[in-house]
């Protein structure tokens, strides 16, 4: 299904506004893909990648451009898991301490092809994040994300 996408993180000094994008539900998962184009932050697309598999409440994250990362979030507060962060200047290793995940389940019934929507409504809903980025040798960096998922208005078919 195509929707409109934005990614706001506490890391960034503004967010980049909506971006055309595809949420798909999977057999196990749950997909949203997205293209950023090249811009003042970046100067190639940014491609954006997120998938959530319900049944162990595990969130990836994986962003392709200038900087590229590979995220792995748990939906159990307190685990840890691991990332790798790629710049021009090398590559790195990180762990991740999630806080807090949030996947509303109405994103299931969006992403899933065979749902009929009945009203004409505008739809929005967000998965949220709270964690804590752990860098060798280094304090912890706090962060919260937020990814805006709209599905617009139906247009009238008179």
């Amino acid at each position: 299904m195509i929707v409109q996408i934005m990614l706001q993180s506490g890391l960034a000094d503004h967010s980049a506004g909506f971006f055309t994008g595809e949420l798909r539900a999977g057999k196990d998962a749950m997909y949203l893909l997205w293209t950023q184009p090249a811009g003042t932050d970046e100067t190639t697309d940014t491609k954006y990648s997120l998938a959530f598999t319900p049944s162990n409440q595990i969130l990836t994250m994986s962003r392709a451009g200038d900087t590229s990362t590979d995220l792995i979030f748990s939906g159990d507060a307190g685990v840890r898991t691991g990332g790798r962060l790629s710049t021009p200047h090398g590559d790195f290793g990180l762990d991740i301490e999630t806080r807090e995940l949030v996947v509303p389940d109405a994103l299931w019934r969006l992403a899933d092809e065979n749902t009929v929507r009945n009203d004409a409504a505008a739809v929005e809903e967000a998965i949220q994040l709270h964690y804590f980025l752990h860098l060798s040798g280094a304090e912890p960096v706090e962060n919260h994300i937020l990814v805006r998922i709209r599905l617009e208005k139906k247009a009238d078919t008179m």
